[in-house]
């Protein structure tokens, strides 16, 4: 167990790979939707789960003689793959203390009904996911600017376009969706990555509101 815990410690997750984890966790949602099926988003999350399994994974291989030394089978490294660096939180104060970072609480801000709220911590990355009826959801992701969209989401929109907020004009809001509506809002400040994604996709005006209350900008954004 020793030998193990020294491989473990030694698998370091580079900005790339929490990005891989994240656009898993966009593509499991999008062949969800793609296929109208009714599956819950509990299950769903198997996904990325599965994804990080792989990257342990391999990134194991490296270290492919400590393991034969010790007799440790592969059935044993999934299982710690999947118990570090992707994990569900019983609430928002629990996924604040493993992330090492505030995440506002939204809730009373979700224009409907939330019926299930899941916190996840995806290595480092903090997601809320306030889940509604009928596959509707709002998901906010949070973590340490390090380069990367922490919303993990590759999708092709229509229309993409940046606005700034009222005396922050160093902040760069990119907002994504089809038609008039707005999927996807992206922005960095303050040393951390924001992305805030919603299904149905929601007006501008609704986006904007959002992302000024998380991200702790004032006033309102201009195009």
């Amino acid at each position: 167990m020793a030998k193990y815990n020294e491989v473990m410690s030694r698998v370091a997750v580079t900005p790339e790979m929490r990005e891989r984890v994240l656009s898993n966790v966009e593509n499991a949602r999008a062949a969800k939707i793609n296929n109208k099926k009714k599956i819950s988003r509990t299950i769903i999350r198997w996904f990325p789960l599965a994804a990080a399994a792989c990257l342990v994974l391999i990134v194991g291989i490296g270290f492919g003689n400590v393991y034969k030394d010790n007799n440790e089978s592969v059935g044993t490294s999934n299982d710690a793959a999947t118990s570090q660096g992707l994990e569900d939180c019983a609430s928002l104060d629990q996924l604040c203390e493993k992330v090492g970072f505030d995440v506002l609480d939204l809730s009373a801000d979700i224009p409907f009904e939330v019926k299930q709220t899941v916190y996840t911590d995806v290595f480092g990355v903090a997601r809320v996911s306030y889940n509604g009826a009928d596959d509707t959801y709002i998901e906010l992701d949070k973590g340490l600017d390090e380069g990367y969209d922490v919303s993990g989401d590759n999708n092709d929109y229509e229309n993409t376009f940046e606005v700034s907020a009222s005396g922050y004009s160093d902040v760069k809001i990119t907002m994504k969706g089809n038609g008039d509506s707005v999927s996807l809002a992206t922005w960095t400040y303050d040393g951390y990555a924001y992305a805030l994604c919603f299904s149905p996709g929601v007006d501008r005006d609704t986006a904007t509101d959002l992302v000024i209350k998380v991200g702790g900008l004032t006033g309102r954004t201009e195009g």
